[in-house]
């Protein structure tokens, strides 16, 4: 973290990346957000499939309230890839 507080312009990940179970719904949520949006997965959580999506405008609307992916499918399909692609490399990391 020290590089990249000495040198902003330095490369770093695009998103930050959480993870959190929903019981009730029997799922996972997965989440990618930088400072401008967040976008949410939802997946079974034993087959993966997906459950619902969500994202986020957090400028607009930063209490989250409003899921802002209709007509947006091109901008979802990337969100989608680099969120996938992230839950992956987060599941072959050793703790």
């Amino acid at each position: 973290m020290v590089p990249l507080l000495n040198n902003p312009q330095s490369k770093h990940r695009e998103f930050a990346y959480s993870s959190y179970p929903f019981p009730w719904k029997k799922a996972i949520g997965h989440s990618i957000r930088n400072e401008n949006i967040r976008y949410t997965e939802f997946w079974n959580e034993k087959t993966d499939k997906l459950i619902a999506r969500v994202a986020t405008d957090l400028t607009k609307d930063p209490g989250e309230t409003t899921n802002v992916i209709k007509g947006k499918a091109e901008w979802v399909d990337r969100l989608s890839k680099a969120l996938k692609k992230r839950v992956l490399a987060a599941r072959k990391t050793d703790l």
